[in-house]
């Protein structure tokens, strides 16, 4: 992004508050999009407290193609019947999913109408696109994207009827491989 556009810019009107993510995101998006490039090949949306290595999104990605509609992330059950991606752990738009959404669902609310909860509204926008959760887990099951913590992540205490895929075990999760999951700042 040029340093002459703050980051602040897409958001001028609208409040800083929990409630306005859905609509912020949307607006990022359009905004990545139509003022920063198009051609960018994928789009990832993570909050501030979520750790990514790129080395291991760039080479996961890299298997796909972006002119085809993606929607990549944690796999959640609730809500909508092929599920969403959960927020926490961010989640990845290929080119074509941005396309199709601005110009299909941005402008309209019968396709992605307002919702409280971002992730649940734009996995319903993306749904009624029919752009659907990808299963991001690697060969052996294990996920890709993490939505909890790690101390939560690693303890167990994940109730599975979140989850769109059965969580595993600590002695089975990607311990030392964790490609992306969400980690408070504080903890880094």
């Amino acid at each position: 992004m040029s340093p002459d556009v703050p980051y602040s810019t897409p958001f001028t009107n609208v409040p800083d508050a929990y409630s306005y993510l859905f609509r912020k995101t949307i607006v990022a998006f359009h905004y990545a999009f139509t003022k920063i490039s198009d051609k960018f090949d994928w789009y990832f949306k993570a909050d501030d407290d979520t750790y990514v290595i790129m080395e291991h999104m760039y080479e996961y990605l890299e298997k796909f193609n972006p002119n085809e509609p993606y929607y990549f992330g944690y796999r959640m059950k609730p809500h909508l019947v092929r599920g969403y991606n959960g927020g926490g752990g961010g989640y990845v738009l290929s080119r074509a999913a941005v396309k199709l959404f601005l110009d299909r669902a941005f402008y309209n609310r019968k396709i992605c109408p307002f919702d409280n909860n971002e992730d649940v509204g734009m996995g319903r926008c993306l749904q009624n696109l029919e752009i659907f959760p990808y299963d991001t887990r690697n060969e052996k099951g294990q996920h890709r994207f993490h939505t909890y913590r790690p101390d939560v992540q690693f303890n167990g205490a994940i109730a599975n009827e979140w989850h769109f895929y059965p969580q595993k075990t600590v002695s089975n999760t990607y311990l030392f491989h964790f490609s992306f999951f969400r980690t408070p700042i504080h903890l880094l």
